[in-house]
């Protein structure tokens, strides 16, 4: 929601205009976070991978580490803390961290 507030020297409250209303489902599809989950045993991959399979179409950057390498699983996930505590859940995740993502910027010539 955009707003803005006009205040008056009167003793009348003071006025709220609103501009914009947008639901929260648009804004966490164009807003950047970045996911990793932290695993221990091979097997969390595919109860990670069912998991993910409905949360597709945004812009949400999914990496998993463990301790030998991390693995970007993609770029298009709809991430957010609800999830977050579902992957936490999962057997074989020992953590998750989820932050906003870095932006990217494309070079143009």
């Amino acid at each position: 929601m955009t707003s803005s507030v006009l205040t008056r020297t009167s003793p009348r409250a003071p006025r709220v205009s609103v501009k914009r209303i947008q639901p929260f489902e648009s804004l966490a599809a164009i807003a950047r976070f970045q996911a990793v989950v932290t695993i221990d045993h091979p097997s969390a991959f595919a109860a990670l991978s069912r998991l993910l399979a409905d949360h597709r179409g945004a812009r949400g950057e999914v990496r998993v580490k463990t301790d030998e390498v991390t693995i970007l699983l993609g770029r298009d996930f709809l991430l957010d803390g609800e999830l977050a505590g579902h992957i936490e859940a999962l057997p074989g995740v020992t953590g998750i961290e989820l932050k906003n993502s870095e932006t990217r910027l494309a070079l143009v010539g």
